[in-house]
């Protein structure tokens, strides 16, 4: 069963029977990691998404906080189907 698409990824995130997941992302990444990333990696982000620098630090003001909200959430109901 697929569960996430992308662009980059159509098999994103699946399923596969009851308890075999797969995912192509992180959903634990909050504005901190995402920012280390983003120095740490320079020519592998802007390769992926070019002008991720320029508007890096806009979209976290903007929709940061939603975006670490939606990852944590993923990152919790991801703990309560392995616990």
């Amino acid at each position: 069963m697929h569960l996430a698409t992308s662009r980059v990824a159509p098999h994103q995130a699946f399923r596969l029977g009851r308890a075999t997941y797969g995912t192509q992302f992180h959903f634990e990444a909050s504005r901190s990691v995402v920012r280390d990333w983003s120095r740490t990696f320079p020519d592998l982000v802007e390769k992926n998404s070019p002008g991720w620098a320029a508007r890096h630090d806009a979209l976290a003001a903007t929709r940061g906080a939603e975006a670490d909200a939606h990852g944590l959430a993923l990152a919790r109901a991801w703990v309560g189907l392995i616990a």
